[in-house]
């Protein structure tokens, strides 16, 4: 939380999450991270300004909490160089003061409250919801940015009452947008008569309840903060009310929350980039990645694929089947060839041994001529048959 070191102020702002179970009515509260803490002096107010950023949750209702001890304005005034340095050697106690606390929603405001130096410990202030009437209140919360078109809305305001149909044209919400703002200044406070016919709080538009230029697209925003929709609430009757005598022109302590969401404080470097484990980078390359065909470099592949060694490893098991298998083959064709020739020797030599079994021997052995084994000259038939006969003449005279 934003502390001013010399006062020992704080204020901080958590969000608010609705409790998920049934069991548990209570909503859960978590302060938000802060970041890029500045202490600063307005140079033309005097003011103490403490500025963080924190980030901002789309749809999501948080609370503003203070803490202001009744002596810090004189703490503070006590350390400007323009107080001299008499007064402050002197010793003198320290003087209480009463405050005044406002709230700025982007630039816009919606609301105060009071605190009186009665107690001398200081108290714990918590503000989340801003009455609407006796009976309802809106929550703070931020929203969307609502980004429009110009053209599509009129320019012209006259007899446009509700806010949702004109596009908004202050520049003084405009610069503001992005930011919560507590002001606290110093003020006399008297007790005030309490009334039992109250009149019907009216509270301003929010920047929830407005629409902007697409033109106006400041820092990358993607919310505004505001307060959300009326709901049911039930005012205490024993609340003390006051009544402001008096009032400094200026406050004497400025707290601003300067609020973003993530992917811009990634982008400005304030918050590191998300750390995605190495088992989903490799999940994510290799299922989302294809490997470079035109590349050849062995490193390549092995940060594209999941399992290169075992890839390996069944290719060379693959090759060795189909080798395995080559020469398998082989054999079996060599030894069906080897097994043809033995087939037919054999046949031979079983064919002439059963004759010899049986007794069947020839008795007429059959006459050889050396010119049996030879073939047919047909080239001497074919030149008899395909020589033509003589010719035959007859004598016709008488």
């Amino acid at each position: 939380m934003p502390t001013n070191t010399v006062s020992a102020a704080r204020c901080t702002i958590k969000l608010i999450t609705p409790s998920s179970s049934s069991a548990s009515t209570k909503p859960t509260k978590t302060a938000c991270q802060e970041y890029s803490q500045q202490s600063i002096t307005d140079p033309i107010t005097g003011a103490f300004k403490e500025i963080v950023t924190i980030e901002s949750k789309q749809s999501s209702r948080f609370q503003i909490s203070f803490q202001v001890h009744h002596t810090a304005y004189d703490l503070l005034e006590r350390t400007k160089p323009s107080r001299s340095s008499r007064s402050t050697a002197t010793g003198k106690p320290l003087k209480s003061s009463d405050y005044v606390v406002d709230f700025f929603l982007d630039g816009i405001s919606i609301g105060g409250g009071y605190h009186q130096h009665h107690t001398q410990t200081a108290r714990r202030h918590t503000i989340s919801a801003f009455p609407s009437s006796n009976i309802t209140a809106r929550p703070l919360q931020f929203a969307p940015l609502h980004l429009v078109d110009p053209d599509d809305y009129p320019q012209d305001l006259t007899g446009v009452e509700s806010p949702a149909e004109q596009v908004c044209q202050d520049e003084e919400i405009i610069r503001s947008l992005g930011t919560i703002e507590v002001k606290i200044t110093r003020c006399e406070l008297s007790l005030k008569e309490r009334r039992s016919n109250r009149k019907r709080i009216r509270l301003r538009p929010t920047s929830n309840d407005m629409m902007f230029s697409e033109s106006i697209k400041k820092a990358r925003l993607s919310s505004t903060a505001g307060l959300g929709q009326p709901t049911f609430y039930e005012r205490e009757n024993d609340r003390i009310s006051y009544r402001v005598r008096c009032q400094d022109p200026n406050p004497f302590l400025h707290f601003i929350f300067k609020y973003k969401p993530r992917s811009v404080l990634i982008a400005e470097g304030i918050l590191p980039p998300p750390i995605i484990p190495p088992e989903l980078a490799v999940e994510g390359a290799s299922t989302s990645t294809k490997p470079d065909r035109k590349s050849s470099s062995p490193e390549n592949r092995i940060t594209i694929e999941s399992g290169p060694e075992s890839e390996k490893e069944e290719s060379r098991v693959i090759k060795k089947e189909r080798r395995e298998k080559e020469t398998s083959c082989k054999k079996e064709d060599d030894n069906e060839k080897l097994n043809c020739r033995s087939g037919r020797k054999n046949d031979g030599k079983k064919r002439g041994t059963g004759g010899e079994r049986n007794g069947q021997i020839d008795q007429k052995p059959r006459r050889v001529s050396p010119q049996t084994d030879r073939k047919p000259e047909l080239t001497t038939r074919t030149t008899q048959d395909i020589k033509p006969s003589k010719p035959m003449f007859i004598d016709l005279t008488l």
